[in-house]
């Protein structure tokens, strides 16, 4: 078994994208840490900082800073073939907010609120799911109010991955794109 190819730094970049338009872009960084591990499940914490841009006013950087727990069974796995190629084998994925909906830390997962689970792995894609250096699953829906958000994951076998979140609801028609690629040696 190698090393989980989530974990470690990576440079995060991140489009919002409106109906029809690009409303901001981002950039920054990410990590992805061990944080508990015991017989049931691995924790992991997922940790971003950087600073967006909205299109309307290109002269204001807002900072972001965001953490969620990322759980893991306990019997996932990461394995090379013998040309070099991984494969993750860690569904169910799930991941909870550390904070609650007041802002205040939860010191816990069992205490934090689910976001969204990554459960199935993806059939079609653009044509690239036939390729084995590529895999893709989707989440299940978290409603936020009247806000429906659901997710796809896409790990590449070239360091680096993906996520695109799909937020709908009647004030809300948005694609969140992120790319993160590592930025460890």
């Amino acid at each position: 078994m190698q090393k989980c190819p989530l974990l470690g730094m990576w440079a995060l970049s991140r489009t919002v994208k409106g109906v029809n338009e690009i409303i901001a872009k981002a950039s920054g960084t990410a990590a992805i840490t061990r944080l508990k591990e015991d017989e049931s499940q691995r924790t992991l914490l997922y940790t971003e900082r950087g600073e967006m841009i909205q299109k309307r006013d290109q002269n204001l950087k807002i900072p972001f800073f965001k953490t969620y727990y990322l759980l893991l069974p306990a019997e996932s796995k990461y394995e090379e073939d013998t040309a070099g190629k991984g494969k993750i084998d860690f569904l169910p994925l799930k991941i909870y907010f550390t904070r609650d909906q007041q802002g205040a830390e939860l010191k816990s997962v069992t205490e934090g609120s689910h976001y969204v689970t990554f459960e199935d792995e993806a059939v079609e894609s653009k044509g690239e799911r036939n390729s084995k250096d590529v895999q893709q699953y989707l989440s299940t829906e978290h409603l936020c109010g009247e806000d429906r958000y659901t997710a796809k994951l896409q790990i590449n076998s070239d360091g680096r991955f993906l996520t695109e979140c799909i937020v709908k609801g009647p004030k809300k028609d948005l694609v969140i794109e992120s790319e993160y690629a590592s930025s460890e040696s």
